[in-house]
C-alpha cells in the first residue's frame, strides 16, 4: 500500500512539473478551428424547421463566414418561408452572433445572434420587413442556437479535459476561430 501512494505521489508530482514547465515556457496555446469545421458541425443540425403563427419557417445550409477582426461569427442561412395560402418563399438570411464557451457542456455557442441582412433574388429585403417579423425570427434563431452548439471540443484525452478548464478568449482571425487556452 505504501509503494501505491508513494506512485501516486511521484505521478502527481509530475503531472504538477509538466504544468509548471508548459506555463513557464508557454503561457497559452492557441488551437485554430476553420470555417469549414465549424459549418459541418452546423450542418448536423440542419434543416430546422417551425411552425409560427403566420407561416412555416425553415432553415437550411448554413455557412460559415469568419471576418478577421470581428468580434461576431456570420452565418448565412437559406430560409423558406411559407405563409398561409401563397406559395414558399426562399432567400438568404445573414445574421451574426458572439461565440461564447459553456463550460458545463463543453461547448461553443452562438450568442447574441442579430439579423444583419435578408436577401431573395439578390436583393435586400432587409429595410421592407416589419420591425416584428425580424423580431420572431431572431428569437426562432435565437433558440436554436441556444439548443446547439456551433463545436464541442472532444474530452477523450487528457489535452481536451485541461482545455475545457483553461479557456482564456477567442478570436477570428485569417478565417479562422482561435481559441487560445492558458494555465
Amino acid at each position: 500500500i505504501q509503494i501505491i501512494t508513494k506512485l501516486k505521489y511521484i505521478f502527481l508530482v509530475l503531472i504538477l512539473s509538466f504544468f509548471v514547465g508548459c506555463s513557464l515556457t508557454n503561457p497559452s496555446y492557441t488551437m485554430k478551428i476553420s470555417a469549414k469545421t465549424l459549418q459541418d458541425n452546423m450542418k448536423e443540425r440542419f434543416p430546422i424547421k417551425k411552425d409560427v403563427m403566420i407561416g412555416k419557417i425553415k432553415l437550411i445550409n448554413p455557412q460559415v463566414i469568419l471576418k478577421d477582426k470581428s468580434d461576431r461569427l456570420v452565418t448565412a442561412l437559406t430560409f423558406a418561408y411559407k405563409p398561409p395560402f401563397f406559395s414558399q418563399q426562399e432567400g438568404t438570411l445573414y445574421l451574426s452572433g458572439k461565440v461564447n464557451y459553456n463550460k458545463d457542456k463543453k461547448a461553443f455557442f452562438l450568442i447574441q445572434p442579430k439579423i444583419d441582412e435578408m436577401k431573395f433574388n439578390n436583393n435586400s429585403l432587409t429595410s421592407m420587413i416589419p420591425d416584428s417579423m425580424k423580431d420572431m425570427m431572431g428569437k426562432f434563431i435565437g433558440e436554436i442556437f441556444a439548443k446547439y452548439p456551433i463545436y464541442k471540443i472532444k474530452s477523450d484525452s487528457l489535452k481536451g479535459k485541461i482545455f475545457q478548464k483553461t479557456l482564456q478568449k477567442t478570436d477570428i482571425k485569417d478565417g479562422n476561430l482561435l481559441v487560445t487556452f492558458g494555465l
